[in-house]
């Protein structure tokens, strides 16, 4: 016996035949166009081979010039410079070109350094780039950070927080030099609560209210104001919280 198989019409042709109707085809977005820049062509080559793998974005290795320029399509959403110097070195012109992207334009620049140092990565954090990706991160994690920049995160692996939250509690330190630690302490509790009295604040920190009370008496002086919303308001204004 042979077996028939209806398909459903659509519209009539012209010449009288029936046409099967189809699906439109859904327009897909292009794929998110990532950057790999740095003095480096093998290196470069390398990150972007890495990043390629499973990411679903469009990679592209771009060897940065003598100078440290580079051409960055304008399509690109993140740009990942490499600013670690191949042996007799260019890492200041990597270095500037990723914190110039960063000041000059809207794309994402994310730094990729083996070198942690704030003498490295305090300049291109004041000049705005996305993150610092370590190169000790593996490379899972170098592809999950990028793609979270691509969707306008900042971003940084474990070693790369570290080293970062160090250097900010470091510069919030040295912005009240002239008080000591324990004033600094009393400081950020007044902030944090918002203005507690001294016996509150001596319960969080393990002291006397005496002793906060003379904490207070010193801070408010060293800090040039008179009570204690006044010395919120300082502390506010030096970056304390």
């Amino acid at each position: 016996m042979t077996r028939t198989t209806t398909i459903p019409t659509g519209t009539t042709g012209a010449a009288g035949t029936d046409v099967i109707a189809r699906p439109r085809a859904r327009k897909l977005a292009p794929p998110t166009h990532v950057v790999v820049a740095g003095p480096a062509a093998g290196s470069c080559a390398a990150w972007a081979s890495l990043l390629s793998a499973a990411s679903g974005a469009a990679v592209t290795a771009i060897t940065m010039t003598a100078d440290g320029a580079v051409d960055v399509p304008a399509d690109a959403k993140v740009v990942l410079v490499d600013v670690d110097a191949p042996a007799g070195g260019r890492h200041s012109d990597a270095a500037q070109t990723a914190a110039t992207l960063a000041a000059t334009t809207d794309v994402a620049v994310v730094v990729l350094t083996g070198n942690l140092d704030r003498s490295v990565i305090a300049p291109l954090l004041d000049a705005g780039i996305a993150g610092v990706i370590s190169k000790h991160a593996d490379a899972d994690e170098v592809r999950r950070l990028v793609r979270a920049a691509t969707d306008g995160h900042q971003v940084y692996d474990a070693a790369a927080a570290a080293a970062v939250t160090t250097m900010w509690r470091d510069r919030e330190a040295a912005s009240s030099p002239l008080l000591t630690g324990r004033e600094h302490d009393v400081l950020v509790e007044l902030i944090a609560s918002g203005g507690a009295s001294n016996r509150q604040i001596g319960e969080v920190l393990g002291v006397s209210s005496n002793t906060v009370k003379g904490h207070v008496s010193s801070l408010l002086s060293k800090l040039g104001v008179a009570t204690r919303a006044g010395a919120i308001a300082e502390g506010l204004r030096l970056g304390l919280s």
